[in-house]
């Protein structure tokens, strides 16, 4: 029994490395996206000074051609100096006024989230722990393993935007949700409801919890929570359950 207990735990170990690793790949994906979208910003607005200089230049040109007083144009170097004072402090990460709205507002409600099941316990904790049968090893949880009914709903958290929906063997369909510089990540469905790029609000139904018929119609939603790249505690973010 023990000998089937340690080679469970670790394809269990090996499935977490894997989620975990998607997640990173969506984070890196995502800068990367990000960062390209800013080189292009930058690129526009180099040319936009370029083509600005050029007919400035022009202008002086003219004048000076005919004698007359050149044109004031300080209040366009004035409009170059604060673009480009603004793209030298505008970093590559940043993000847009619309997502620091849902990443701060996501943060002021930390202890007060909806639960991503109406119904359920936890009955996986977060962090590292002591196996409670295999005595002398540890097990690590990246978040927190919801225990509920056959059938349960799942439901986003936060508003935001739905960034990846994929399907992990061992993890069953996984939803991934954007709250600005926060992720919400909901694995074990057995179906879901949206797909990348949706925009979702806070408590709408976005797929079912799996039911493994081999584990005894085992119902479990596993449930963690990032800022940028690292873990959180999602028990510290839910709000505490009355019963």
């Amino acid at each position: 029994k023990e000998k089937d207990l340690k080679k469970k735990l670790e394809e269990q170990v090996r499935l977490s490395q894997k989620l975990q690793s998607e997640i990173q790949k969506i984070i890196a994906a995502e800068e990367e996206a990000r960062r390209k979208e800013r080189a292009l910003a930058l690129k526009e607005k180099k040319e936009k000074k370029s083509k600005a200089d050029k007919i400035k230049e022009a202008k002086n040109k003219l004048y000076a051609d005919n004698k007359k007083e050149q044109p004031d144009d300080s209040d366009n170097e004035d409009d170059v100096k604060d673009t480009n004072e603004k793209g030298r402090k505008t970093d590559v990460f940043d993000m847009t006024p619309e997502e620091k709205i849902t990443s701060n507002s996501f943060g002021n409600n930390k202890g007060k989230l909806p639960w991503p099941t109406e119904h359920g316990l936890i009955t996986g904790t977060f962090g590292e722990h002591e196996h409670p049968i295999l005595r002398g090893i540890m097990i690590r949880n990246d978040g927190i393993d919801i225990s509920t009914a056959e059938g349960e709903s799942v439901r986003a958290i936060f508003h935001g935007v739905v960034s990846k929906v994929m399907k992990i063997p061992g993890h069953n369909h996984v939803v991934i949700i954007r709250h600005g510089n926060f992720l919400s990540v909901y694995s074990n469905l057995s179906q879901a409801y949206v797909k990348s790029g949706d925009k979702v609000t806070s408590k709408q139904s976005i797929g079912k919890v799996f039911t493994d018929a081999d584990e005894d119609n085992k119902t479990t939603l596993h449930f963690e929570i990032w800022k940028d790249n690292n873990k959180l505690n999602p028990s510290s973010w839910l709000t505490p359950k009355s019963n």
